[in-house]
């Protein structure tokens, strides 16, 4: 038994059943690219009718992408129609792929569950490896959302009366989770907006504050707090009021509360013999309290912790409350803080001519990258131009790769930080992605995600081999290719500033990083 609880050879046995059925061509669906690797890997040996058709069609992918010819899954697409579909691999690897599933050419392509969304080419059954997919935190469930994407994939239109979705369950628990989400509701649309330094520039340039956060209070974001807010102020409403009304008291939690307290001092000084006129006067307070003459306190004390645990709940909603209520408008106004700290926005929230160029910048670090051009922190450096575009990529990080002499980042991105921090805006990682990392399997330090993304770019930018750069690097295809795909769109971004330097080193590092396989 394999430890997915699996007999071996479960994989061959269900594509032969599928095939015996014509249920083919199939997408099979699997939580992680190593699973959909090892599984087109096993697939290979399950040859198939029509070996010259496949590579006449791949032939044309060759012709305008050469480096697919030496490509690891070749022979899996060509003689047996079987291909792996991932991030990991190159954006002409998956399109291909999708060619040729497309023209009725494959049989079985092995995609992962995050990909679903992105492989718009349907086939006639889908089936899925489990009901779990893999996240930053670990296995998850897969959510109704998430199962619909991947079942709705199965299909052709024009070509098939039904679509087919298979789940090769491994228990009765399994099969039931499956069935249940067939008929799940999705998962509702909700925004993830908030405001960075972008949107704060490019609405203040073409409005007053108050216009911006007008326009603000007209997004998808603070409609669904709006419903929040309403939720959260009828809880509130539902919570019913102190209900003993003949206490001498207008809050009992806090005087009772107060009452406890002064007993207990009483006792230890007491029980410490000490001063005789504190105990006097403390005594003569406890006296004068409410609760020593209080008619219903049997009631109050049978009762106070009910009315405590739903104070509890009063205030614990009206603080998400308070949170939600102009949370959009808040974080608006600290972000503009940030930005007059610095000098591209004027004490009226006006553009000053720094701002107006920053604002031309479109990335979500554009932040870093003003400052990196205000402070003159690399000039017309074309090298480090594409060290600092590749830092700020953000697909994972090659797992080797060298120091790319990041200090003036690494500086600038903890400054950032507390600033950031004095204005209460969170972190956006990147002091973390430039700290270096410990690698559990060498059992040493090995250069920071950022170091070894710049190290890459600045590689490629070079001149180097790419399949030498991939085996050095120990990255996947897709993820080298989407790292240096990032840094290009940064540094088109960077042409677009009034600075000649800049602009002279980033298209110079642009021009360089956009060569096959790469575009």
């Amino acid at each position: 038994m394999r430890s997915d609880g699996r007999a071996s050879g479960w994989l061959a046995g269900l594509i032969r059943e599928l095939e015996h059925y014509s249920l083919l061509p199939a997408i099979l669906f699997y939580p992680s690219r190593r699973q959909c690797d090892e599984a087109a890997r096993e697939l290979t040996a399950m040859r198939a009718f029509g070996p010259e058709l496949r590579a006449a069609a791949f032939a044309r992918w060759e012709r305008e992408f050469p480096f697919l010819r030496a490509h690891a899954f070749r022979s899996a697409i060509t003689d047996s129609g079987i291909a792996p579909h991932h991030a990991g691999h190159t954006t002409a690897w998956r399109l291909a792929v999708e060619d040729l599933l497309a023209r009725g050419l494959i049989r079985v392509v092995c995609a992962t569950t995050t990909l679903a969304a992105g492989l718009d080419v349907p086939a006639r059954t889908v089936a899925l490896s489990t009901l779990v997919r893999n996240s930053p935190d670990g296995p998850v469930v897969l959510s109704a959302t998430e199962f619909h994407q991947m079942s709705g994939r199965a299909g052709r239109r024009g070509k098939d009366t039904i679509g087919v979705v298979v789940l090769p369950a491994t228990s009765r628990d399994e099969a039931r989770e499956g069935l249940a989400l067939i008929d799940a509701e999705p998962d509702p649309v909700t925004s993830s907006f908030s405001p960075g330094y972008v949107q704060v520039l490019n609405l203040l340039r073409r409005s007053s504050l108050e216009e911006a956060l007008r326009e603000l209070n007209r997004s998808l974001a603070a409609y669904e707090r709006r419903g929040e807010v309403q939720r959260l102020r009828q809880a509130i409403g539902s919570i019913p009021p102190d209900d003993l009304t003949e206490r001498p008291c207008d809050d009992r939690l806090i005087t009772r509360g107060r009452y406890e307290r002064m007993a207990e001092r009483l006792r230890k000084l007491q029980k410490q013999r000490g001063n005789q006129a504190d105990i006097a006067a403390l005594s003569a307070e406890i006296t004068a309290w409410p609760c020593a003459t209080c008619p219903v306190e049997q009631r109050c004390l049978a009762s106070i912790e009910a009315l405590r645990s739903r104070e509890l709940r009063r205030s614990s909603l009206r603080q998400a409350l308070h949170s939600l209520e102009g949370s959009l408008a808040d974080e608006f106004g600290r972000r503009a803080a940030v930005l007059r700290r610095l000098g591209y926005l004027d004490e009226n929230n006006r553009l000053t001519p720094e701002g107006l160029w920053a604002s031309e910048l479109r990335h979500p670090r554009m932040l870093v990258l003003a400052e990196i051009v205000r402070r003159s922190l690399i000039g017309g450096s074309t090298a480090g131009w594409a060290a600092i575009a590749g830092a700020l990529a953000t697909e994972r990080a090659p797992y080797r790769g060298g120091v790319a002499g990041l200090d003036a980042l690494v500086k600038l991105a903890r400054e950032l930080d507390v600033l950031e921090r004095q204005h209460a805006l969170p972190p956006d990682g990147l002091v973390q992605q430039c700290e270096p990392e410990w690698d559990p399997h060498s059992r040493r330090r090995i250069p920071s995600p950022a170091d070894r993304r710049a190290d890459v770019v600045m590689a490629w930018m070079r001149g180097a081999d790419w399949a030498a750069l991939v085996a050095e690097s120990q990255a996947e295809e897709g993820d080298l290719q989407r790292i240096i795909l990032q840094a290009a769109e940064v540094l088109m971004q960077m042409e677009g500033l009034p600075f000649p330097d800049v602009r002279t080193a980033a298209r110079d590092a642009r021009l360089r990083l956009l060569r096959s396989p790469v575009v």
